[in-house]
């Protein structure tokens, strides 16, 4: 169990009167420079498959270390959420914009998201919800032909989309092959970047043993392409 003291729990209101729940990440153990970092935004895996925001805290709990705060949550119909998950995840759009909105009105900082599997064709649709939305790390981002029935309506947000955007992917991948990777990531418009994790699948890229490497991509990338303010970050 995660240190409570790491987190506040919160409520985000999203349509349907569908109400998620949600923990904020924030930490007394790490002292920044500046307070202007975005704020990291977690879309967990497919609920059908047993998402949920439980899966996304440990990157969650590493990002404290670079001075960042976060936002975890479960999508409707997982975890302790409101409603029902839905097949091709489309209706759970609404909840991932619904905590951006949280966000953008408890906080004045930007929003940066990072999305796991399933999760994370939600986040690439989501890109353009909001000006404060900065950017998206997609792990495991569900490209291939199969996935395609379930996730294709979200493709076209990510494939028009300015932001920078970085993906993580598993070169054993079972649902999106890695010369799909090779080909489409580099086709994106803007920025667009990939880190490989080899001899690794779908799957096995999302234990909490790779976290850390994880985290310590995104927070080069995040710096790489000056998405935040400048910090310097240092544990007491």
């Amino acid at each position: 169990m995660r240190d409570c003291n790491l987190y506040t729990a919160v409520s985000i209101a999203s349509v349907d009167n569908i109400t998620l729940a949600g923990k904020l990440w924030h930490s007394s153990t790490t002292t920044t420079t500046y307070v202007d970092l975005p704020v990291l935004l977690f879309v967990h895996q497919y609920a059908q498959m047993g998402g949920q925001g439980a899966l996304m805290e440990g990157m969650a709990a590493e990002s404290l270390n670079y001075g960042f705060s976060a936002l975890t949550f479960d999508l409707r119909g997982a975890g302790e959420s409101e409603g029902t998950c839905t097949f091709t995840n489309q209706a759970e759009l609404a909840d991932v914009c619904a905590a951006i909105d949280f966000l953008v009105e408890k906080t004045s900082r930007d929003i940066f998201l990072i999305g796991s599997s399933g999760g994370a064709p939600l986040a690439g649709a989501a890109l353009e919800h909001s000006r404060r939305v900065l950017g998206a790390a997609m792990i495991g981002y569900v490209w291939g032909w199969w996935a395609s029935w379930l996730f294709g309506w979200a493709y076209p947000a990510l494939t028009q989309s300015l932001k920078p955007k970085l993906f993580v992917v598993g070169d054993k991948d079972e649902f999106t092959s890695l010369a799909q990777y090779e080909e489409r990531v580099p086709a994106l418009p803007g920025v667009a970047e990939m880190k490989l994790i080899r001899g690794k699948n779908h799957f096995e890229i999302e234990a909490s043993c790779y976290d850390k490497q994880i985290v310590l991509w995104l927070h080069e990338f995040m710096q790489t392409h000056q998405l935040g303010t400048t910090y310097e970050t240092c544990k007491t």
